[in-house]
């Protein structure tokens, strides 16, 4: 009957390089409580003496026993603090080793992977199964070992004391044995299951607590509780079914426990009546059984530790074996000027039932300003994502400054591509500190230069402690459009030469998006400009606009051009009529402002 499979038994193979670099501290700790586990089962034997010695009425041996007693007892007291510092200072060293890799492996998984693993799944992962994991090597091991020891002092003591006892004792072992291997694997069938409902209620809390100013404003707090509610019934379900295998078990462990406990005494009885065992070796036994019988069920229980060990180490292994984004297995480049060839690229999100992109073909010349249009599901993110390789193409290529991007390395690609998102990340930390992220060895200098750019200086010159403030989880102390303009300083600061813009503008005010705007314009004057905007504002004045429909491109041009052809276009704005008056506006105010020049 093996207890683990030969995958299993290659995981917690692969784990010992974990425990590698603490190797001479465990044998420490494992020397010291072996030492400290023999010293506290000796005292039972002299507990035993120290009672025939009183039948006796040998005082003088009484007390001569109680002195050893308190010298085993002070080294006791000594070897117990070494094991109890050992045991805390290697179980956070394994659980930091283990969560420092997983961490480091985590963001480094391609972005398909979060497309199918939810952050409460990685925060469950990197917390509850490396903590069993570490547990499992530091403790559970130890106390295996310990165990066995226990079983071979205590089996010493008791063969000392009375061979015949000892066999009607171990007589137990076989049940004890069969009874827990069938609960182990129900057991471990149940962890599985716990786990999974583990997994749902961390992202379920993750994602309550992102949106809880949506919860409040849709008044509906009743329903996250109630569902909340629902995760702690699966748990309390799981736990309960965990625990009714296991106090089943227990029971049964008890009950044939019991009946070996009746026939020892009987037996030990007639014993002592015949003058075959004394008073003082019976209490001995007595206590060396209940210690030996004990070690012997955390011994055979070993397996379910191992099962749910075993759940923990498949978890964990299943994302330290996915395949990681490659970085620098490609060409290095400094700089990247921001000529922009897309050559009928075609893809499709894995278990999606159509293609996202198809046949797309684009040209974008360096530094000038290129715009993105379409209907909501059209592929224009994704075209983005593409190209800085959070995805790749199933067919087709992108190429940068005629290098295709998957012979340039991770590295120099994304660190000549910003990319800013509708949603900008922000650190809770100050202005300065998420500046900097784009480039830690910038000056004073250069972030003041960069955020007049773009036109956010103004209001940080307002704030108390300027550059130092905090913004808050999120940068909830700015508004929409200050957020992009501190993203766009951000990108000022990072210096790449290609900007992709995902609906920068989108909910903004008109004072912020003209501010976004005219930074924008400026910026793409030395930048390959790429952006995706629904806002008619953002387009007019965009000298190149692609229309995207269902994945493909559908037109290209002018707004004044695309106006008068083009019926995605003129669909975007519901009224062709009033899209050619914009134009026409735009167009007189262009012309009045060249005369008055």
């Amino acid at each position: 009957m093996e207890l683990l499979t030969n995958k299993e038994k290659k995981l917690f193979m692969r784990t010992l390089v974990y425990i590698k670099p603490v190797r001479f501290l465990m044998a420490g700790l494992y020397i010291v409580t072996i030492l400290t586990t023999i010293l506290e089962l000796i005292p039972i034997y002299y507990m035993g003496k120290i009672i025939d010695l009183i039948i006796s009425k040998n005082y003088k041996g009484v007390i001569d026993t109680i002195i050893t007693l308190l010298v085993i007892f002070l080294f006791t007291a000594v070897f117990s603090f070494a094991e109890t510092y050992l045991n805390n200072l290697l179980k956070n060293k394994v659980a930091y080793s283990i969560k420092n890799e997983f961490f480091s492996k985590i963001v480094r998984l391609p972005a398909e992977t979060f497309d199918q693993i939810r952050t409460g799944e990685f925060i469950s992962r990197i917390e509850e199964d490396t903590a069993i994991i570490s547990k499992f090597y530091i403790e559970d091991i130890l106390n295996i070992i310990l165990s066995i020891v226990t079983v071979l002092v205590t089996g010493y003591f008791i063969i000392k004391l009375s061979v015949s006892l000892s066999i009607v004792a171990m007589l137990t072992f076989p049940f004890t044995f069969l009874i827990y291997y069938l609960f182990g694997k129900k057991i471990k069938k149940l962890s599985q299951e716990g786990r999974k409902i583990t997994d749902n209620y961390f992202s379920f809390i993750q994602e309550t607590l992102t949106s809880i100013r949506e919860i409040k404003c849709l008044t509906i707090e009743s329903k996250v509780s109630g569902k909340f509610n629902n995760f702690s019934e699966q748990f309390l379900q799981n736990n309960m079914k965990i625990a009714i295998a296991s106090t089943f078990s227990g029971l049964l462990n008890f009950s044939v426990s019991n009946i070996s406990d009746w026939v020892i005494i009987a037996y030990g009885a007639w014993m002592i009546i015949m003058d075959k065992l004394s008073i003082g070796s019976y209490v001995a036994f007595n206590g060396y059984i209940s210690r030996f019988l004990t070690s012997v069920q955390k011994i055979v229980s070993t397996n379910l530790t191992i099962q749910s060990t075993a759940v923990s180490l498949e978890r964990l292994y299943y994302l330290l074996d996915a395949p990681s984004e490659k970085y620098d297995h490609c060409s290095h480049y400094e700089v990247l000027n921001g000529d922009i060839n897309i050559k009928n690229i075609k893809f499709r999100y894995k278990n999606a039932s159509s293609d996202a992109i198809q046949n797309i073909t684009m040209n974008v010349k360096p530094n000038t300003l290129s715009t993105i249009v379409g209907m909501n599901g059209c592929g224009k993110s994704t075209l983005l994502n593409l190209m800085v390789r959070l995805y790749e193409p199933e067919e087709g290529g992108i190429f940068i400054d005629g290098k295709a991007i998957e012979e340039i390395s991770l590295e120099s690609l994304r660190r000549n591509i910003t990319y800013v998102r509708q949603d900008p990340f922000l650190f809770n930390a100050s202005i300065k500190e998420n500046l900097l992220l784009a480039s830690p060895e910038a000056t004073d200098e250069e972030i003041l230069e960069a955020c007049k750019k773009t036109y956010i200086l103004d209001y940080i010159e307002t704030l108390p402690e300027r550059f130092e403030t905090v913004i808050g989880e999120g940068g909830i102390i700015l508004s929409g459009g200050q957020k992009q303009r501190l993203s766009l300083a951000r990108a000022v600061l990072k210096k790449s030469r290609i900007i992709l813009l995902d609906e920068i503008t989108s909910g903004l005010d008109g004072e912020s998006e003209n501010y976004i705007m005219k930074c924008v314009q400026e910026l793409a004057t030395n930048h390959t400009i790429l952006m995706i905007t629904h806002r008619l504002t953002s387009i007019i004045g965009s000298p190149i606009i692609y229309v995207m429909n269902e994945g493909t491109i559908e037109d290209v041009g002018t707004s004044e051009e695309l106006s008068s052809r083009c019926e995605i276009y003129q669909r975007l704005f519901k009224k062709s009529g009033i899209l050619k008056k914009r134009w026409d506006d735009t167009k007189r105010k262009g012309d009045e402002r060249d005369e008055t020049g």
